[in-house]
């Protein structure tokens, strides 16, 4: 009878340890295909935020960065154009218009189509002065404007870049960028 018994727990021990090894397997290779999904997921996601912000990046240091530093080299040089040297001042505008309509032809493609009518009036407004300053570059002490011709600077274009800067800025780099500004 203690021979039985010992068969018996032995075929129980050997039945419930084999059942468990095929549980183990079967629920291993579920927990590989579930681990592997997950990997997917994330590495789509992870190529989705790169990409985003390679997209932020290109904006932030190849179109909006320089179109603001240029829009705050006009504003500056529109100041003192009322006061000095108009030639001068006007030929800064000059350089300055050039480079916005440059940049502007190299990258606005990078912009959200909702910009793209203030973007277009900006070029537009810069294409019309510098046509003005050509026609008038001889006279020295004019003052250049485009706005007669139906091409007034474009406000809101300019408070739209420096608002898409700064928030580009904060979106890549955070409140710690800020102090070097």
């Amino acid at each position: 009878m203690t021979y039985e018994i010992i068969i018996n727990i032995l075929t129980v021990f050997i039945s419930s340890g084999a059942a468990a090894g095929v549980v183990s397997l079967i629920t291993l290779r579920k927990t590989k295909l579930i681990e592997e999904s997950i990997r997917t997921i994330y590495e789509k996601k992870l190529e989705e935020y790169r990409s985003r912000r390679q997209k932020k990046e290109e904006m932030l240091s190849d179109l909006v960065g320089p179109v603001v530093m240029q829009l705050h080299r006009t504003s500056r040089a529109f100041n003192r154009y009322k006061e000095k040297n108009h030639f001068l001042e006007a030929e800064v505008l000059y350089k300055s218009n050039l480079a916005i309509r440059d940049i502007i032809m190299k990258k606005g493609y990078l912009f959200d189509p909702e910009f793209m009518l203030h973007i277009i009036n900006l070029m537009e407004h810069c294409d019309a002065w510098i046509e003005e300053f050509e026609k008038n570059k001889e006279y020295s002490d004019k003052f250049i404007f485009a706005g007669p011709q139906g091409f007034p600077f474009p406000k809101d274009a300019e408070k739209i870049l420096i608002l898409m800067c700064e928030q580009l800025k904060d979106e890549l780099y955070g409140d710690g960028f800020k102090e070097y500004f």
